[in-house]
């Protein structure tokens, strides 16, 4: 995949996500994206993905912490889980693949379920 077909996503994404109110790029080069994809004042997801070095992160935040993420790290994933999101979930839940529009939905869920919306 290359690094237009990844913003592709990411922006499509959003848009299809009822959460996602607006999305800031925040850096690109020829191997990597970086945005914000804004929920409210106080939440946002940040979505990186390195298309050279197949490394993807997920992480929704509120208040400035991370509160829920998932990362792919040299082809493995792992999740953050909101109930302790310092921690790293190996579990087969945690290492199952996830894309861009699943993380957004997972967000809705999480979000909905604790009143945060």
């Amino acid at each position: 995949m290359n690094i237009k077909e990844v913003r592709n996503q990411i922006v499509t994404a959003a848009r299809d996500s009822p959460v996602i109110t607006s999305t800031e790029l925040i850096d690109e080069t020829n191997y990597a994206v970086k945005y914000h994809l804004i929920i409210d004042q106080l939440t946002f997801v940040q979505v990186y993905h390195n298309v050279d070095t197949e490394t993807i992160s997920y992480v929704l935040v509120r208040s400035l912490s991370r509160i829920y993420g998932r990362d792919c790290c040299d082809g493995t994933w792992h999740k953050h889980p909101f109930e302790n999101p310092h921690s790293h979930n190996f579990s087969p839940d945690g290492q199952k693949h996830c894309t861009i529009q699943d993380f957004l939905e997972e967000v809705e869920e999480i979000l909905t379920e604790e009143n945060l919306l």
